[in-house]
Order: C-alpha cells, then structure tokens, then sequence
C-alpha cells in the first residue's frame, strides 16, 4: 500500500502546548554564510532583498533561574562521571552515574535489584550479574 503522499492533518495545540510566539524575535546567526556584499540580481530594487545589519546572538531564558541551574550542572559534570556498561548476564545497557572522587554509584538505570530479576527470569545462577 502506497501511503507516500497521505499527510497527517496537524491537530490544533492544547493551551498547555501553545506558545506565545510574538515574544520571541528571531535574529540571524552572525557566523551564518550570509555575504557581506550585495549579489547581483535580475530583480528590480523593489523586491530585492538585502542583509540586515549584524547584531548581538540571542539567549534564550525559558524560566526563571536558568543560570543557576547551568551553572549547577557544570559543576556536577565535573564531581560526576557517566559510563555505560553491558550487564552481560541480562544483556541490557546499564548507565551509571559515578562520584569520581569515592567511585561510589550515585545514580544507576536500570536498577540492581531489575537487572537481578531479569537474570532471576532468565535463569542466570545468583551472583553472576
């Protein structure tokens, strides 16, 4: 069945999802290849398009504390270490987050006590995993 061309009808958003769009300005990225000398054109100078001038980038706070929280972030990235493993008796992905100054686990998903139950449904002797 050929479904190629059918496009999905776009349902109206919800108000929780609907976004007051007139706030938010959109400005051209300075490093963009825009060039910095007129091209030339067959268009008569009234439907020319010529470059805005160039302006300071634009950051985007969506709430309020925004700083804060990067800020907080960073500083966790740094005391904190991701890895991710395979638990090779239950075959799943396992991230951990580690703190790289105790080696403890601070944060791991899928929990120990899954991967147990999962290697407790397969049938994988108990202190394997």
């Amino acid at each position: 069945m050929d479904v190629g061309s059918v496009q999905k009808a776009q349902a109206a958003p919800s108000p929780r999802q609907a976004v007051n769009l007139s706030a938010v300005s959109a400005v051209q990225r300075p490093d963009s290849a825009a060039p910095a000398r007129p091209v030339a054109t067959e268009l008569d100078p009234s439907r020319s398009v010529t470059q805005v001038a160039e302006s300071e980038a634009v950051r985007l706070d969506t709430s309020p504390g925004a700083e804060e929280r990067a800020a907080l972030d960073a500083a966790m990235k740094r005391v904190l270490a991701r890895r991710t493993e395979i638990d090779e008796p239950t075959n799943t992905v396992v991230t951990r987050k580690v703190d790289t100054r105790s080696g403890e686990v601070v944060e791991q998903v899928p929990a120990e006590m899954l991967l147990k139950l999962r290697a407790y449904i397969r049938g994988v002797p108990p202190g394997s995993s």
